[in-house]
């Protein structure tokens, strides 16, 4: 921002007026930037150094060495696991953890529920973090098992080798059919 625009038209002359509305108009931007930067810190989604913040109030284990997506999406289930817990609320947060959707199949007569992955394939990179935030909010005498999506071969043999030929099976086990 020029803020020297902002004075009467005598001052243009003078160079040293215009180096300090220079320095000021420097100073100007760099203090907008920390306020934006600030206000990012206010949201989950955009925090970065204050997610140590975030994780400090809820009481979370501040680990930097984490991805900030895997800080959020714990930060978010914290936030959603809190009350009684219901299949909709552990759905809820499965489904902050891996950006996709989940189900919850309850067995009654073993005290434990499935969580399956229905559009991921393959097993989410932070599924332990995940773990750990269900054994959290559940009840302590249920227990849990996760259900993985998989390519079978018969929904990929339709594929041409061009396609598959520097794939192994691993990669086409998760990779999405064309």
């Amino acid at each position: 921002m020029d803020l020297i625009k902002y004075l009467p038209s005598f001052y243009y002359e003078s160079q040293e007026v215009k180096n300090i509305q220079a320095s000021l108009s420097n100073e100007n931007i760099e203090v907008k930037q920390c306020i934006n930067d600030v206000l990012k810190q206010l949201f989950i989604d955009t925090a970065t150094w204050g997610l140590d913040y975030w994780e400090k109030i809820l009481a979370l284990q501040i680990d930097t060495k984490e991805s900030l997506e895997n800080r959020r999406a714990r930060i978010k289930t914290r936030l959603r696991g809190t009350g009684t817990v219901t299949k909709d609320m552990i759905k809820n947060v499965c489904e902050s953890f891996v950006n996709g959707k989940v189900d919850i199949i309850e067995n009654a007569n073993d005290y434990s529920f499935v969580i399956k992955f229905i559009d991921i394939k393959g097993i989410p990179g932070n599924v332990e973090y995940l773990k750990s935030s269900i054994e959290e909010i559940k009840p302590a005498h249920l227990n849990f098992s996760f259900e993985y999506l998989y390519n079978t071969w018969n929904s990929v043999k339709e594929l041409t080798w061009e396609q598959i030929k520097t794939n192994t099976w691993e990669n086409l086990k998760i990779r999405e059919v064309i």
